[in-house]
């Protein structure tokens, strides 16, 4: 099967399970750039971009307000996602505030178990540095619904699937705030072709290390 045959669920799935097993490769990029075109609300996706945009100890990255943006466009008023995944994104958006130490514990301490992070009576939010945190983004985009534009045309840059259609690779980043300025590549139409083989074999170890 080609990838031009997925619908967005399962090329979130696949982009959740690249960056499982591979981190932030270029292909959970592609996937979440694609899967977002299809569906911008396509929960998997989302996370996964999310993820793919954020930092951690090893590498910094400079992209960390749109991957909390991205997480709030998804818990967004009005968003079509059921209870379960809304929570699932909630929780996701959560230890990403605590990795960025905008959530912390109410004892001081500076760690926390898992046991423990399950339990949110024991974290307060820094709520006017997250907001502070997110302001750049948000006046640039000017809307919650923008950053769905935004952010996934960020993911095909990086994913080598588009390109600015003046400037080309030389684009600043601040370019990114007006996705219509951005053309497909012929990489793009290329990787379409592609079979999905690589991806099923992620979900069928994915499915090996999961059974009970």
């Amino acid at each position: 099967m080609m990838l031009e045959a997925l619908d967005a669920a399962r090329l979130g799935r696949h982009a959740e399970n690249v960056f499982l097993f591979q981190g932030r490769h270029q292909a959970c990029a592609r996937l979440c750039h694609h899967a977002l075109r299809l569906d911008p609300d396509e929960p998997a996706a989302l996370r996964s971009l999310s993820d793919l945009l954020s930092g951690d100890q090893v590498q910094q990255s400079p992209w960390e307000e749109f991957s909390a943006a991205v997480l709030e466009y998804a818990l967004r008023p009005g968003s079509p996602l059921g209870e379960a995944e809304r929570k699932r994104i909630q929780d996701h958006l959560f230890l990403a505030k605590w990795s960025w130490a905008f959530i912390k514990r109410l004892d001081g301490q500076t760690t926390a178990s898992w046991e423990e992070l399950q339990n949110r009576a024991l974290f307060c939010e820094e709520s006017e540095r997250y907001a502070a945190f997110l302001s750049p983004v948000l006046r640039c985009c000017e809307s919650m619904e923008q950053v769905v534009d935004t952010a996934p045309t960020l993911a095909g840059l990086l994913g080598g699937l588009l390109t600015h259609q003046t400037l080309g690779g030389k684009a600043p980043t601040e370019e990114v705030f007006f996705p219509d300025r951005f053309v497909r590549t012929p990489e793009y139409d290329a990787w379409l072709k592609s079979e999905t083989e690589p991806y099923d074999a992620l979900e069928r170890e994915r499915q090996k290390r999961t059974k009970p």
